[in-house]
């Protein structure tokens, strides 16, 4: 069962206690999301995971988020949807040279003094989701059904030749 996101989080202490959070989030709570959507229907699902990482000890957590976002396609101006399905590792250190240490799969935040608010790191993730130029599936370019060459018709006036001549007589004079 989902539950409502808290506020605010202690890194140190979810890491510490091994704290699982499952909830979700409203779209319409993340001011940048509703910028980047056709409009923000539906619910943010996530799935959170805190414990210690193993060669920093710094606090970290595993974050599946769930969605599906209404985006408009820049080919057609339809509005589409499209899922998102994110997962990522995090780790809170209070020093950058740890970061260093870690693989390159580790996203880095900064330990914070007090606690965080978790939605932006969601609403991050879903908006890294969201691709360049967003469009529906049936808007793709197929290469496949173009023809493999194409025939042309030497019955027809080439209109290229035409422009030619205009050319060659606009600059003899």
């Amino acid at each position: 069962m989902f539950t409502r996101l808290p506020d605010l989080v202690d890194p140190l202490f979810y890491a510490e206690q091994k704290r699982r959070i499952k909830a979700k989030v409203a779209q319409a709570q993340c001011p940048r999301l509703v910028q980047a959507v056709s409009e923000p229907v539906g619910d943010i699902f996530i799935e959170m995971a805190f414990f210690k990482q193993k060669q920093t000890g710094a606090p970290a957590f595993e974050l599946q988020v769930n969605t599906m976002l209404k985006l408009t396609c820049q080919r057609s101006l339809d509005v589409f949807e499209q899922p998102v399905d994110a997962n990522i590792r995090g780790v809170f250190l209070s020093s950058a040279q740890l970061a260093d240490e870690l693989d390159a799969d580790w996203e880095v935040y900064n330990l914070p003094e007090d606690k965080i608010s978790l939605l932006p790191i969601i609403e991050d993730e879903v908006l890294l989701a969201i691709p360049m130029a967003p469009r529906a599936a049936d808007e793709a370019v197929s290469w496949s059904t173009a023809p493999a060459e194409v025939e042309l018709d030497n019955n027809k006036p080439n209109p290229f030749l035409a422009l030619a001549k205009l050319k060659s007589q606009s600059t003899k004079t």
